[in-house]
């Protein structure tokens, strides 16, 4: 009696383990479940001023370097990746007890939401997904406008890599 039982529990697992299997679909040759993507341009619901160029390179660069995705038209495209700036702020800070007239440390901050369609299916594979990256930097002179321009361009090219990889890991 208890081979009858062995051999039924075995068979009962490698059913299971058919049945669940049945239900796993392969990625294509490429690694990701679409072939091409769409950027709309960013939508600045900030003050930041000359990001979105910035954004729209990052973004781009980012999926050609890490991706095997094709950058298309909307109509062509099996994702659009829609961008949202709703944060950008930036803070002063004394780096020392006895600095009271002038700030040498500033943080700036981004928050980026994002949208990314699947056309195919008609849903978001994700929605309103939000992404932060702040820096904070020491200036021993004066402030002026070009410690913000000099920073800009890093925090963009962080949270685009930020997106890039939600992207091409559909794991995450």
């Amino acid at each position: 009696m208890l081979p009858n039982q062995y051999f039924c529990n075995v068979l009962f697992l490698l059913l299971l383990f058919l049945v669940q299997c049945s239900t796993y679909q392969p990625l294509n040759s490429k690694g990701l479940p679409y072939n091409s993507i769409h950027i709309r341009h960013l939508q600045n619901k900030t003050l930041a001023t000359e990001v979105n160029a910035l954004f729209a390179d990052a973004v781009r660069k980012q999926i050609i370097q890490k991706s095997s995705l094709s950058i298309v038209e909307k109509e062509e495209a099996d994702i659009v990746l829609e961008l949202y700036l709703v944060l950008f702020e930036e803070s002063s800070g004394a780096t020392q007890s006895s600095d009271h007239t002038r700030a040498q440390s500033y943080t700036f901050r981004l928050t980026l939401e994002a949208n990314l369609w699947d056309n195919r299916t008609q849903k978001y594979h994700f929605y309103e997904k939000t992404f932060n990256e702040s820096k904070n930097v020491r200036n021993d002179f004066l402030k002026d406008s070009a410690t913000e321009y000099q920073e800009m361009p890093v925090l963009v090219d962080q949270l685009a890599n930020q997106v890039v990889i939600n992207i091409i890991n559909p794991w995450l």
